[in-house]
């Protein structure tokens, strides 16, 4: 049998993969969870444009940039560890789909195909983060022939 979950999960705000049913509920809180977590990430990454921009104007620029750097790499880690976990649990996914035994449940079949789905696209809303990070980085570094 498929296990979606993830050996560990890096991120609080994912939920299981289950079978949603008729039972709306689980869907809601998991649509709610992420949109606390998106709006969480907008917050995170205004403010590091606002460091940013500081950091332009600060006297102290080559401190600033340090500092801003290293504030770049922390927003950028936890995304990539739950690329990863994601990454495992589609790997999962894809050994249980080889090893399925015939006649399996079909039920195991949505299951598993959904877990994966999901991890797909938490992977990709993470990748996704890690993009904005890079660009907001990128807008406020002098450009490769001033340096």
């Amino acid at each position: 049998m498929f296990d979606p979950q993830p050996a560990h999960d890096a991120s609080a705000g994912f939920a299981s993969p289950v079978d949603f049913g008729r039972d709306t509920s689980i869907l809601r809180r998991r649509v709610a969870t992420l949109t606390r977590t998106v709006e969480e990430r907008e917050t995170t990454i205004a403010s590091l444009v606002q460091q940013l921009d500081r950091a332009r104007s600060d006297p102290s620029r080559p401190m600033a940039i340090a500092r801003r750097n290293a504030g770049a790499a922390h927003e950028v880690q936890a995304p990539i560890r739950r690329v990863v976990e994601r990454m495992r649990v589609l790997r999962r996914g894809f050994d249980w789909l080889e090893s399925a035994p015939e006649g399996f449940d079909p039920a195991e079949l949505r299951r598993t195909r959904l877990a994966m789905s999901i991890a797909i696209d938490d992977a990709l809303d993470e990748l996704d983060r890690i993009e904005a990070v890079i660009r907001a980085v990128e807008h406020f570094s002098p450009p490769a022939d001033a340096a």
